[in-house]
């Protein structure tokens, strides 16, 4: 579902200057964010998933990573984006909020500067 926020919002981007197609998908955009956002997201504070992440794999992936953060927190940016096309500027701004807040908890939590690289934090729940 994160793909597919992400996939409108280029939509929107390359095919709908008019803001023709944006009006008639916004409210299930809303709504799949809305249900991620409580779903899969246990704290406001961070804005990082933990929880078991299904994904095009063979299993599904847990704790914070950056395979699955990082299209969350594209899916936000997208969001924003489209929610200020929409004139729905609070609500663009709690997105963008969000992703700031998850993109600098990933980074924390993920990078791993002794060896140069991003981990899985597994051991979160």
């Amino acid at each position: 579902s994160l793909a597919c926020i992400i996939k409108v919002y280029l939509v929107v981007k390359q095919a709908d200057s008019n803001l023709e197609f944006l009006p008639t998908v916004w409210p299930n955009v809303k709504g799949q964010m809305e249900i991620i956002m409580n779903d899969f997201v246990q704290n406001d504070k961070d804005c990082v998933i933990r929880c078991l992440q299904k994904n095009t794999y063979d299993t599904a992936m847990q704790g914070a990573n950056t395979f699955i953060g990082t299209y969350w927190i594209t899916a936000l940016r997208a969001t924003a984006k489209m929610a200020e096309l929409m004139g729905e500027m609070d609500l663009s701004q709690q997105y963008l909020h969000k992703s700031e807040l998850a993109a600098k908890a990933y980074e924390e939590i993920c990078w791993k500067p002794d060896f140069q690289y991003y981990i899985a934090d597994v051991d979160e729940s």
